[in-house]
């Protein structure tokens, strides 16, 4: 799934904390991060090279866990 700024919902919420992974989509290094992670949802965030946060870069998202 691919999010650009903001939460994603998971589609349905997982049993517990899932292990999730952000990669940038984008062509400019980035450091990717996770602010906030439920069983439910995941607010992934994107910063540059100099530690601004990059709000509107696109970023993939994959979670691994069981279904509730």
């Amino acid at each position: 799934m691919v999010c650009q700024g903001g939460s994603w919902s998971f589609p349905q919420p997982f049993d517990a904390l899932p292990v999730v992974s952000l990669t940038s989509t984008e062509s400019a290094p980035r450091m990717v991060a996770a602010t906030a992670l439920s069983a439910s949802s995941v607010m992934p965030l994107s910063y540059d090279g100099a530690g601004v946060a990059q709000t509107g870069d696109g970023l993939a998202c994959l979670a691994v866990g069981r279904w509730g």
